[in-house]
């Protein structure tokens, strides 16, 4: 198991998801992983890239500046020198 699943942290989320169709789209099938007894849904176009795609969306949204991708690295970052 993953350290950090190992310590049962909790992260709080960024902000509450709302759900907004856009147009007559559907919304996408969700990737199932199952970890123990948990099953993890993620309805993310990244859950179904391959490696190098999702290296190239992460590097051009790190030069973009997301902000939600850098608090993401941040909480990461954190954790890791909490457990050093």
């Amino acid at each position: 198991m993953h350290k950090l699943l190992e310590k049962n942290k909790v992260v709080q989320p960024l902000n509450e998801h709302i759900h907004v169709l856009k147009g007559d789209k559907p919304m996408i099938e969700g990737k199932k992983i199952k970890l123990g007894n948990t099953t993890i849904e993620i309805y993310s176009p990244l859950a179904f890239m391959t490696s190098e795609e999702r290296q190239a969306w992460y590097k051009d949204e790190w030069e973009k500046g997301n902000p939600k991708l850098q608090r993401i690295v941040e909480c990461a970052r954190d954790c890791l020198i909490e457990e050093s």
